[in-house]
């Protein structure tokens, strides 16, 4: 299976690393869905609790409009991070083209000084393999 390069990105002392995949097609009446997954690892190199409150993404799907999702929390849950820890999840994108990007920002919050800050989610590639071949 080809895996497309690690994307990563640190903000204010929150790494956050990102590893796609290609997982399959799935037909639909309007043409084929190209279904891909992603790891995302977010470590916590501060000194400080954080929580992940929400999620910004911007998804480029090749020749459609760029489309905008957010809401709480990654995967249902708004985790804490402590201070030098770190936190995963796995997650999913449908494309209508073989070719795309996904990149945003999370909204975190530094528990002990109850400050809010934006962290970049580095942009990452969504590819069909043999697209390139």
């Amino acid at each position: 299976m080809y895996t497309p390069p690690l994307a990563r990105a640190i903000t204010a002392g929150i790494d956050v690393m990102v590893q796609s995949a290609f997982v399959g097609e799935r037909p639909t009446e309007h043409g084929v869905m190209y279904l891909h997954r992603y790891e995302v690892l977010i470590r916590n190199t501060t000194e400080q609790d954080v929580q992940l409150l929400s999620r910004k993404w911007r998804i480029a799907d090749l020749g459609q409009p760029l489309q905008e999702v957010e809401g709480r929390g990654v995967i249902g849950v708004e985790p804490v991070i402590r201070a030098h820890s770190g936190y995963s999840y796995v997650s999913g994108c449908a494309l209508r083209s073989p070719l795309g990007t996904m990149a945003g920002r999370y909204w975190f919050e530094d528990l002990a000084r109850n400050e809010r800050f934006w962290v970049a989610i580095p942009q990452f590639q969504l590819e069909v393999p043999w697209v390139w071949n």
